[in-house]
């Protein structure tokens, strides 16, 4: 087990990371460049209802959506002292956060499939999408988000395959990050200080810039993030028989991280650029695939960049049409620390990037308040590579016998989505939708996502809301499941076929005098053809010889129900959680809690200048994986609950100037995630112990 260290460590790391400022641009054309909402202006009743544009890219407010959506706005995240987007989702009902030695993730309704690096939920950035199609790590949860928290005004949460919109990657849900709203944001400044194990941290520094001339809108915003990272004990490496164990099991000065963060955004009438990027690294404490434990040369290294110039511009008679060019780039890279040759690899390196071009075009028609038409073509072009190897070692493909790693792993293809739905209300209280995707891969084939829809107003006060949805989503292989093969550890498998999904949902919602929302879903959702890594033995003359291939395993049905509430008594309280539990006919799967729970509160109510705020999570007991062996092999992981903790000053006589005290994981919780990378013997992973952040803002205008 994976147990916090608790001794004092004896160096304080100094922050420096330079705030990235990008030239550029706009948000995504799917989303628009129209003035966001300011919920200071808003009633009790509308901070309940926040718009959201992610289901028909058309703007509408929560309870109309044809969808189970959840939105929270840029006043949350900051009452909640929330810093990265894992934050934020984990307080979001039937969503629960978990991680391994790489990546922080999020699951969603009980299912966290293993070795998921967000391929199965949509991240978007005000509607661009930043998912990859290689999948070679990624996450977008952690500091890797290529925006920085303090610049999001709104965080809208689809939970269930989105099918009448988006392309393979939005199955089990979407997430659409937006940012400040221009020039109607504050311009600002913050740094951040964090301690833990009775040692700091570092923490990080950053800005934003907004400035308007006439129609010219410029908003630029950057930050720089540094920690030393936690020291951690893990008793099961005292039993390590592959390499030799620190004493005690205990690991330190491994977790260190870094990120740097731009976004940029300048708008001109219709006419709209972006450009963002962020570049983290990461040590990695439990050193995966027996690398050599307490070499600081273990590193992991991600960088996600765009640049988009788009066009939106209404017509006549209610069309509006919009356009948008992009490019992006994902790198990842690593590096693993072996005894140098010939007793082992000496350093060994992989290295994976997505390169594409994107266009796309939709076109919104509303020819009255009763009826929305929307249609439209993504197009894009991914230029993949993928290259293992080894200091001072050939490559198997220049020595089969002797070599590691296989060299490059090239691949070029095209995707097209096409999309079309329609929204008609019948009468004052029923509003229908239907929708109907169409994506086209040159890889892996083309496929149908059908969804079809009713939102019923039952009472004329508009108090109660009953959506019925049916939606299907489907999954492409990435190229990493299909192609990557490294000599040693996995091998390819381009016969994978595309994971499907079917969901019903029934959601309703009801009010309690105005200030009260409360929402109660049941869903069931049949997934097939699910990719997971399996342990094969490609030689049957060598049986010792094991690796992990990308594999159809099969299907899996889940059924459940969630209990969500929403509130807001406007300085008094603000409170949102809720409590999902599902139950799945394989029982056995890795990473599956059976029941979920969150709950954030916040209130003004004892001195109007100082917000206090808590927050909690809770999952159930879930079976572990272990890589080389069957799902569920390992045992289980008992129930988890982690709580935080915010105390939020807006300093009284000084304008624009907040200070923030900050809690993660109050109560010292052990609350582990499983492993669900090769780091054996260690088989999980503790939640980061207490950690304190004291942060300051200073904004104006």
């Amino acid at each position: 087990m994976a147990q916090p260290d608790k001794g004092r460590g004896h160096r304080t790391a100094v922050l420096a990371a330079a705030v990235a400022l990008l030239l550029a641009g706009q948000r995504a054309a799917a989303v628009g460049a129209e003035k966001l909402v300011d919920i200071s202006t808003l009633d009790l009743q509308a901070l309940l209802d926040l718009p959201v544009k992610s289901v028909t890219l058309h703007e509408e407010r929560s309870s109309e959506a044809a969808a189970s959506v959840f939105a929270l706005s840029g006043e949350d995240i900051r009452r909640q002292g929330f810093r990265t987007l894992q934050e934020v989702l984990r307080s979001v009902p039937g969503l629960f956060a978990y991680r391994d030695d790489l990546y922080p993730l999020v699951g969603v309704r009980g299912l966290g499939l293993p070795v998921d690096y967000t391929t199965r939920i949509l991240v978007l950035v005000d509607g661009h999408p930043l998912n990859n199609a290689l999948a070679l790590g990624q996450s977008f949860f952690g500091r890797d988000l290529p925006v920085p928290l303090a610049s999001v005004q709104r965080i809208e949460v689809i939970k269930g395959p989105a099918g009448s919109i988006y392309g393979p990657t939005a199955f089990l849900g979407v997430v659409n990050v937006i940012t400040s709203a221009g020039a109607e944001a504050d311009s600002s400044v913050w740094s951040e200080v964090a301690g833990a194990q009775g040692r700091a941290l570092p923490g990080a520094l950053g800005a934003q810039l907004t400035r308007s001339a006439g129609d010219l809108r410029f908003f630029v915003a950057g930050e720089g993030f540094r920690t030393s990272g936690n020291t951690y004990t893990f008793p099961e490496l005292q039993g390590a028989s592959d390499r030799p164990a620190p004493a005690g099991g205990r690991v330190a000065g491994m977790a260190s991280s870094d990120a740097l963060t731009g976004y940029g955004r300048i708008s001109w009438r219709d006419l709209t650029a972006v450009g963002a990027c962020n570049q983290m690294t990461r040590g990695t404490p439990t050193a995966p695939f027996s690398s050599n434990l307490l070499d600081p040369g273990n590193r992991i290294e991600n960088r996600t960049c765009y640049a988009q110039v788009g066009l939106e511009h209404a017509l006549a008679n209610g069309f509006t049409i919009s356009t948008r060019a992009a490019y992006d780039d994902s790198l990842y890279r690593d590096t693993f620390r072996y005894d140098p040759p010939p007793a082992s690899y000496g350093n060994y390196h992989d290295l994976g990037r997505d390169q594409w071009f994107s266009g796309d075009v939709h076109l919104t028609w509303e020819p009255s308040a009763r009826t929305l038409l929307v249609g439209g073509a993504t197009a894009a072009r991914h230029h993949t590579l993928q290259r293992s190897d080894a200091d001072g070692l050939p490559t198997v493909r220049d020595d089969p016998v002797n070599g590691v790693g296989v060299g490059d792993i090239a691949r070029s293809w095209n995707q097209l989505n096409t999309y079309a739905l329609a929204e008609q209300a019948i009468g004052e209280r029923l509003r229908v939708h239907a929708g109907l995707t169409f994506f086209v891969d040159e890889l892996f084939g083309n496929r149908l996502t059908p969804k079809a829809a009713l939102v019923w107003t039952p009472t004329r006060a508009g108090v109660d809301v009953i959506k019925a949805i049916y939606s299907e989503g489907f999954r492409a292989p990435t190229a990493s499941e299909a192609f990557f093969e490294d000599g040693t550890d996995f091998l390819p498998n381009p016969g994978l076929k595309p994971e499907t999904v079917r969901s019903l949902e029934l959601v309703a919602e009801h009010r309690l005098g105005g200030a009260t929302m409360l929402t109660l879903s049941l869903f069931q959702n049949d997934y097939r053809q699910l990719i997971r890594y399996v342990t094969v033995a490609p030689d049957p003359q060598d049986p010792s010889d094991l690796r992990e291939r990308a594999e159809n395993v099969g299907a899996l049905r889940l059924r459940g129900g969630e209990l969500a509430v929403n509130a807001s008594w406007g300085d008094d309280l603000r409170a949102w959680g809720g409590v999902s539990a599902q139950q799945s006919d394989q029982a056995g799967l890795a990473n599956f809690p059976a029941v979920t729970g969150n709950l954030a509160v916040s209130t003004r109510a004892l001195w109007r200048p100082l917000t206090l705020s808590l927050r909690g999570a809770f999952g159930a007991t879930r079976t572990k994986f272990v890589a080389g062996e069957a799902p569920g092999f390992g045992g289980e992981i008992g129930p988890f609950f982690v709580m935080g903790a915010t105390a939020l000053l807006d300093v009284p006589g000084v304008r624009g100037l907040s200070l923030e005290l900050s809690v993660a994981n109050l109560l010292g919780a052990y609350a582990p995630s499983p492993l669900t990378i090769d780091s054996a013997p260690i088989t999980e992973l503790a939640e980061p112990p207490r950690t304190f952040r004291l942060a300051a803002r200073w904004s104006f205008r």
